[in-house]
């Protein structure tokens, strides 16, 4: 449960940063925010390129967060799979040795 609580720990994370990049990038459009800056040649540009690509960052490191989920998800299912079969087994067995007990 560790390493469940780990990855959504790190999933919610990634999920603020990301919102917060999203967020921001309808301000960083506005001139009127980088005042002296503007002097410098495709300053907004510069800033939304770099937004974009640490968002895209964070979206590929949810995207692999997620398939780690997945991977968990899938490992518990094999092992009720598993469980499932032996109980069946098991109920099984005991529904036989109580017809065998009654017909005695």
């Amino acid at each position: 449960m560790n390493c469940w609580d780990d990855l959504q720990s790190r999933l919610l994370s990634q999920f603020r940063n990301a919102s917060s990049i999203i967020e921001r990038l309808q301000v960083l459009q506005d001139s009127k925010y980088y005042s002296a800056l503007n002097c410098v040649d495709d300053i907004i540009d510069a800033v939304l390129r770099k937004q974009m690509e640490s968002l895209e960052i964070i979206l590929v490191s949810m995207k692999i967060t997620m398939e780690e989920f997945h991977g968990i998800v899938l490992s518990i299912k094999r092992f009720m799979e598993i469980v499932d079969s032996k109980l069946k087994v098991v109920l099984v067995s005991r529904v036989q040795n109580n017809c065998s007990n009654e017909l005695a």
